[in-house]
């Protein structure tokens, strides 16, 4: 379900909360602004984009993690608020951010490999299968939006 957006507009584009983007910067501060807007049995994992990760997170980069062997995890905790950053490497880098998961178990999945012509079996943290299995709410609401 759709809770709350705002249409970006360049520079234009108005601070939600002044307290918020001194305090996270104006990359993160919107996402902090719409987590406030749910309840909090909601706030749990969710896609993020490399370029609103924190500056100072210790996580390699994008290019680092593309050079690395398929099923590579890394994750960090972002030490202000306390939310864990996570990229894994599959086809391409897949970076998560979560308010109730971290590090846990890790489990294999298969995966088809195009240069193996075959599938392959590939390791998964669990907080990457457990967004992969709640994630379609999101792509449902694209489709209807369309």
């Amino acid at each position: 379900f759709l809770v709350n957006f705002e249409i970006y507009q360049g520079k234009s584009t108005p601070v939600i909360n002044p307290e918020y983007d001194r305090v996270f910067g104006m990359v993160t501060a919107p996402m902090n602004f719409f987590l406030d807007e749910l309840p909090d049995d909601k706030k749990r994992i969710g896609t993020i984009r490399k370029n609103r990760i924190p500056k100072d997170c210790i996580l390699p980069s994008h290019e680092q993690m593309k050079k690395m062997k398929r099923g590579t995890f890394r994750g960090a905790i972002e030490k202000r608020d306390g939310i864990f950053i996570g990229k894994w490497m599959d086809n391409s880098v897949v970076t998560v951010a979560s308010n109730s998961l971290g590090e846990n178990s890790v489990k294999s999945v298969k995966r088809f490999s195009s240069k193996e012509k075959n599938h392959i079996n590939v390791l998964q943290p669990a907080v990457i299968g457990i967004y992969n299995k709640s994630m379609g709410g999101t792509n449902r609401m694209d489709q209807d939006i369309n």
